[in-house]
């Protein structure tokens, strides 16, 4: 499950050795001169920036570069020229054009070389919702709240068990909210950059790394720039993205509305979408399918999480983490939008396999386009606690570290609030399309500590190793299991299930 380790800075060491293998090039050769801007320094000789230092500077301004020049197809087939030798352009010259050539088609294979993901476990181990300010403020006009009132909204948010939080925007004040929530003594943070044109966002977002455990650059803004009063491009979201992982090295991604990771948009196709970040991010909303019943959103959004799995493989991104960055029911705006909807929805979604952020913590009111769209947030805008918020004391299963498919670790868990004397974990894993209970079937439930932390054994047997699925209930210490078949509901006190 978990991506590779890899980062840019191997690519910037690879350029830097290519920038010195590369022949001088004739002065005067339109290539030279687009790449170094008309100046006289020695690019041909790696010297990109002009300053006669040769160094990972270089690398760095040669892929950005060479990421706005346009690209055709090569003159002739990878046979009939010295590619292999470093000939890109196929004209019998080694020089630093065909460095250009390279790095840019190197630019646009950019996800060969991620960051690698979010650990998992920050995945599927903490509470994470999507943040917005409370309050009066309005970004459209540039109008925003004080640092304390966002301090105010982080501390309510993490009060109420939120230990992870994903914003939009990067401007202004929510330039401090990394900060500001890492000090409050959230475990994650993945901050948005709304605009990757805007200078001051992507300044604020390299400035606040030491807080940040990922990056989400652009938010619908390839398939809905209108909509967002975006105009950023496919190749400008890629080079705002590689500069991140540089300058920065943690995992960087983005995020549009599901449906254009399969259909792709008009400013990128779907394979692009889907290889581009380190992690897939999407904005998921039964809503906008029409569906606004919350046992049938409930089930639409756990198998549309199945099925953007399973799809990971056809992309060549089989081990890209999914995890939905919006998911929820408005609360008004539309005849059957209630406060219980969305409660029941959100409680039937912790229950199933998709692991998602709640979308979103405060009502915005400057959302004003749609009836629904005020009307979001967990909280009401000034605060007040919306009916979901029950929901944060019931009793709930914590996944600590779940065993990477074809391994034999143990299965580390935690229960919150409930007495963990009085209850008992029974787990149930999927091999091929069976379900087994674990870690025996002489001996199937798991005591819980007095911490509440729990470890199950799930493989004892066979192809355990193979399991594609976990199912995890809490039940009372009789609870007669079986060995293949799932507790019905009504059954157990609380469930969760996990896809590898």
């Amino acid at each position: 499950m978990k991506a590779p380790k890899k980062t840019f800075r191997s690519l910037i060491f690879v350029l830097t050795i290519l920038a010195f293998f590369f022949s001088p090039l004739d002065a005067g050769t339109k290539a030279e001169a687009y790449a170094c801007g008309g100046t006289s320094c020695q690019c041909a000789k790696g010297d990109i920036s002009g300053d006669e230092n040769i160094n990972s500077g270089d690398a760095v301004l040669a892929l950005r570069i060479a990421a706005e020049l346009p690209i055709g197809d090569p003159p002739h087939p990878a046979d009939d020229c010295e590619r292999f030798h470093g000939d890109a352009s196929c004209d019998n010259v080694n020089n630093s054009a065909d460095a250009v050539l390279i790095m840019r088609r190197t630019a646009e294979l950019i996800s060969a070389f991620p960051c690698g993901s979010l650990p998992d476990e920050k995945f599927y181990s903490l509470l994470w919702v999507t943040y917005a300010p409370s309050g009066n403020w309005d970004p459209d006009i540039g109008l925003y709240p004080s640092e304390s009132s966002i301090c105010q909204d982080l501390k309510l948010l993490y009060d109420t068990g939120f230990r992870g939080v994903i914003t939009f925007g990067a401007d202004n004040v929510l330039g401090q909210v990394p900060s500001i929530a890492k000090q409050l003594g959230f475990e994650g943070v993945i901050m948005g950059v709304w605009n990757p044109r805007s200078a001051e966002e992507m300044a604020n977002a390299r400035a606040a790394k030491d807080c940040v455990d990922g990056y989400c650059v652009g938010n619908e803004g390839l398939t809905l720039p209108y909509n967002w009063g975006l105009d950023y491009t496919y190749p400008e979201l890629v080079e705002a993205i590689n500069s991140l992982r540089i300058d920065t090295g943690k995992p960087v991604t983005t995020s549009e509305p599901l449906p254009t990771y399969y259909n792709g948009c008009a400013r990128a196709t779907a394979e692009q979408l889907m290889t581009l970040g380190d992690w897939l991010f999407p904005n998921t909303h039964a809503y906008w399918e029409g569906i606004t019943d919350p046992a049938e959103a409930c089930a639409w959004t756990d198998n549309a999480y199945r099925q953007l799995w399973a799809a990971r493989a056809s992309y060549g991104v089989g081990d890209k983490y999914v995890f939905f960055k919006e998911v929820g029911l408005p609360t008004a705006g539309c005849d059957n939008c209630s406060e219980a909807n969305q409660a029941d929805y959100y409680l039937c979604l912790s229950q199933t396999t998709a692991r998602f952020s709640y979308f979103e913590a405060f009502d915005q009111n400057w959302k004003d386009w749609n009836p629904v769209e005020p009307h979001w947030g967990l909280f009401r805008n000034d605060r007040t606690p919306k009916q979901v918020i029950d929901n944060f004391g019931q009793p709930r299963i914590i996944l600590r570290d779940v065993p990477e498919i074809n391994t034999f670790d143990n299965l580390y868990g935690k229960v919150v609030n409930v007495i963990p004397s009085d209850y008992r974990i029974v787990v149930y894993i999927k091999v091929g399309s069976t379900w087994w209970v674990k870690p025996y079937a002489a001996w199937p439930l798991t005591t819980i500590g007095s911490d509440g932390g729990w470890v199950a054994d799930v493989t004892t047997g066979g192809i355990d190793q193979t399991a594609t699925e976990y199912a995890i209930f809490l039940v009372e210490p009789d609870y007669p299991a079986t060995l293949h078949d799932l507790p019905l509901p009504g059954t157990y006190v609380t469930t969760i299930r996990v896809i590898r």
